[in-house]
C-alpha cells in the first residue's frame, strides 16, 4: 500500500495552522511599519491614551478615539465587533496595532488619512492529495482475493473488485458513502464479499454467480437459540443476542440471579468466578445493553458485585478482599476541602473515603463498581473553580460650615487689658481705659457729654466663619474564590475609662479602686460574596457598613456612635463597574443666646444676643468593580 500520498495530505493539514501564524504575524509587522513612518508626520500617534470600555462596538470607539485626539480617519462601518478592554498609558499607534490583531482589522494610509477596513484573510493554498489507493488484490487463476481496507469509502470498494474481477456487487447511494474497514487474505471471492459484509454489519444476498447485493440488515438481532422462543430449561426467559455489537436484549421474570447470570455467560462465551453462591430471584426486562451494564443491573440493590480482571469476571459479596478495589483519586482542579459534604450519601454507601490533604487526593476503599461511579463523580465536580478580583474606590466627603457672631459687655476685673483680632476673623475686646478714651474724644467735640464708665467693664465683639471640606480616597482589591466572601475592615479603636471600688470590710475598713480602659471601635465594614454563572455574570450580596465616634457622654466615658448601613444583592457583567452611594449623614445645629427680648427683635438682635451655627454633612460612595480569572 503506497502511504506516501497520506503522508503527504497529514503534513499539509498540519502545516495550515503554523502558515496563518506566519501570514498574520506579517501582515501585523507590516501595520506596525506603516504606523511608524506616518507617526512622523502625524504625532498625533505617539498620544498616550487610558481608558476602560465594555460592550462598546469597535466602529463607536474608533470614532471617539480619533475625535478626541483630532485623527483624520475613514471607518468602515462593518467593524461592529464589541470591544471590551481596559488601558493604562498606551500610544495610540500600539492601540492600534493590537486592535487589528485581535478584531481582524487592517490599516490604510492615504498621506495624512488613515483608513480602518475589514481585514479578509486570503483563502490558504491547498494542495490537493492524490486519492487514497484502494488496496484489493485478485487472482484470476484461482479466483481468490486479499484486500487491507481502513475506513475506505463502500463505493470506492466495490468499483475496485468489479474492475480487477467478473462479479459485480450493487449496493444503495446511501450505502456507498459509508466506510468499511476488512483484512482477508487469499480467500475465494465468495468468501472475501460475505466477510467484508459481516465485518462491517451488512447483509449480502447473491442474485447469481457473478451479481450480489449488499444492504443494511433488516433487524441487527440474531436469536442465540435460532428463534424467540422462550428456553426450554428456564420457564419466563428470552434473550435476544447481536453478536457484532456485543449487544443484547433480555426479559426474565422471577428467575433465580445465578441462573440468568449462568444463560447470558454462556451465549457469549464470557469467562467468570463465583466466590461465593448467589441467593435470590430478579425481575428484568432491558433492551440493547452490553454485558457489563446488565452485572450493574443485575447486581443492583444486593450484597454482590464484580470486578473484571485479566479477561475474567469475579464475582461475589461486596465485603470481599479480591473483589473489593482501592483507588487514590487525585483532583485536579479543586482542593478536598469540603469535597466530602458535596458528594451524595448514596455514592458514598459502602464505601471508605479518605482525605489526603497532603496529596489533595481522596483514597477510596469498596466495591469496584461503586469506586467508579464515584470517581466519575468526582469528575465532573472537579472544575477549574474562578477567583474574582474585586476593586473598590471608597470616596468619603465631609462639608463643614461654622459661623459665630456676637456682642457682649460686663464688667469684669479681668477683662481691662485689651485684645483685637480683625484677620481671620473679627475678635475685639475692648477694656475701660481704652472706651473713657474714645468717650472723652467724643466729649471735646462739644456735642455730647457720655461721661465716664467703671474701671472694670469692658465690651467684646466677635465675628468669624470657618469652612471646611474633607474627600478622603482609598483604592483596596480584594479578591477570593467563587462563592468564598472577602471581607475588609478600616477602623478606628478608642478607650475610656471604668472604675470600679471594691470595700473590705475588715477591722480597718479598706476600699480598692481600679480603673480599667475598654475600647470602643468604629469601623467601616465591606463583606462581598461573589457567586460567578455559566456565562460570567456576578451575582455580588453586598454588605456595608460604617460606624463613627460622637462626643463621650461624660468625661473618661464611653463615646457615642452613629451607624449606616447598606445591604444588597445584585448581578452585573464581568468587568462592568458599580456605584453604592446615598449613605449620607447630616449634622445641623443653631443655637445664641441674649437679652430676652431684645434678642429677638429682627436686626436689634445682632446687638443683644451671640449666635453660633454649624453645618456638617458627610457622604459615602463606593465603587465596586468585579473581575474574573480561572
Amino acid at each position: 500500500m503506497n502511504i506516501r500520498p497520506l503522508l503527504l495530505s497529514f503534513f499539509i493539514l498540519l502545516s495550515i495552522p503554523a502558515l496563518a501564524q506566519i501570514t498574520n504575524a506579517n501582515r501585523i509587522e507590516s501595520i506596525k511599519s506603516r504606523l511608524d513612518i506616518l507617526s512622523d508626520d502625524v504625532p498625533q500617534l505617539n498620544n498616550k491614551v487610558s481608558f476602560s470600555v465594555a460592550d462598546i462596538s469597535l466602529y463607536e470607539f474608533l470614532r471617539g478615539l480619533a475625535s478626541s485626539n483630532k485623527l483624520n480617519v475613514n471607518i468602515d462601518a462593518t467593524l461592529n465587533a464589541p470591544v471590551a478592554v481596559n488601558f493604562t498609558d498606551v500610544p495610540i499607534k500600539d492601540l492600534l496595532i493590537y486592535l487589528c490583531d485581535q478584531y481582524d482589522m487592517e490599516v490604510l494610509v492615504n498621506g495624512n488619512i488613515i483608513s480602518f477596513v475589514k481585514y479578509n484573510a486570503p483563502p490558504p493554498v491547498i494542495e490537493v492529495p492524490l486519492p487514497k489507493p484502494i488496496n484489493i488484490e485478485f487472482n484470476p487463476l484461482n479466483q481468490t482475493i486479499s484486500y487491507d481496507l481502513k475506513n475506505d469509502t463502500l463505493g470506492n470498494v466495490l468499483k475496485k473488485i468489479a474492475q480487477i474481477s467478473n462479479v459485480t456487487i450493487i449496493t444503495n447511494q446511501k450505502l456507498q458513502q459509508s466506510l468499511v474497514s476488512g483484512f482477508v487474505r487469499n480467500v475465494p471471492l465468495d468468501k472475501g464479499i460475505n466477510e467484508l459484509a459481516y465485518i462491517n454489519n451488512l447483509s449480502v444476498k447473491q442474485r447469481d454467480s457473478l451479481t450480489y447485493y449488499l444492504e443494511e440488515p433488516s433487524a441487527k438481532t440474531t436469536v442465540a437459540t435460532g428463534t424467540d422462543e422462550p428456553r426450554p430449561s428456564l420457564t419466563g426467559f428470552k434473550l435476544s443476542t447481536n453478536h457484532i455489537d456485543s449487544i443484547f436484549s433480555i426479559q426474565a421474570n422471577n428467575l433465580p440471579i445465578k441462573d440468568v447470570l449462568a444463560a447470558v455467560a454462556a451465549d457469549f462465551n464470557i469467562n467468570y468466578f463465583l466466590f461465593t453462591e448467589m441467593k435470590g430471584s430478579i425481575d428484568l426486562h432491558l433492551a440493547n445493553i452490553s454485558f457489563s451494564n446488565f452485572l450493574k443491573y443485575l447486581f443492583n440493590g444486593t450484597d454482590y458485585t464484580y470486578r473484571y480482571s485479566n479477561g475474567m469476571y469475579l464475582i461475589g459479596d461486596r465485603k470481599l478482599e479480591t473483589i473489593r478495589t482501592a483507588d487514590v483519586y487525585t483532583l485536579k482542579y479543586r482542593t478536598i476541602t469540603k469535597i466530602l459534604d458535596l458528594i451524595p450519601s448514596e455514592l458514598k454507601k459502602g464505601l471508605e473515603i479518605l482525605p489526603v490533604n497532603d496529596l489533595n487526593s481522596l483514597v477510596i476503599s469498596g466495591s469496584s463498581p461503586a469506586v467508579t461511579e464515584l470517581e466519575n463523580f468526582l469528575r465532573q465536580i472537579d472544575k477549574t473553580v474562578p477567583v474574582v478580583n474585586i476593586e473598590l474606590i471608597i470616596i468619603d466627603i465631609t462639608k463643614s460650615h461654622d459661623l459665630a457672631t456676637g456682642i457682649s459687655a460686663g464688667i469684669d476685673k479681668t477683662q481691662t487689658p485689651n485684645y483685637s483680632s480683625l484677620f481671620p476673623n473679627v475678635d475685639v475686646t475692648l477694656g475701660a481705659n481704652t472706651i473713657n478714651s474714645l468717650i472723652s474724644g467724643l466729649n471735646g467735640t462739644g456735642l455730647v457729654n457720655l461721661g465716664k464708665i467703671n474701671s472694670g467693664f469692658y465690651l467684646s465683639l466677635k465675628a468669624s466663619e470657618s469652612n471646611g471640606s474633607i474627600k478622603i480616597r482609598s483604592t483596596p482589591r480584594l479578591a477570593t474564590l467563587n462563592g468564598a466572601e472577602a471581607q475588609m475592615t478600616i477602623g478606628e479603636t478608642r478607650y475610656y475609662a471604668e472604675q470600679t471600688s471594691n470595700v473590705i470590710a475588715t477591722q480597718n475598713t479598706t476600699t480598692v479602686s481600679s480603673v480599667v480602659y475598654k475600647p470602643l471601635q468604629a469601623n467601616l465594614s465591606i463583606t462581598i460574596k461573589p457567586i460567578v454563572s455559566g456565562d460570567e455574570q456576578i451575582t455580588l450580596d453586598i454588605s456595608v457598613e460604617q460606624a463613627s465616634f460622637t462626643n463621650q457622654v461624660a468625661n473618661n466615658g464611653p463615646y457615642g456612635q452613629t451607624n449606616r448601613t447598606f445591604k444588597s444583592s445584585l448581578r452585573v457583567k464581568n468587568n462592568d463597574m458599580i456605584l453604592l452611594g446615598g449613605l449620607e449623614e447630616k449634622d445641623d445645629n443653631n443655637s445664641g443666646q441674649g437679652t430676652p427680648l431684645l434678642s429677638r427683635i429682627p436686626i436689634i438682635k445682632w446687638i443683644f444676643s451671640s449666635r453660633s451655627s454649624n453645618v456638617k454633612k458627610s457622604k459615602l460612595a463606593i465603587m465596586i468593580h468585579p473581575t474574573v480569572f480561572y
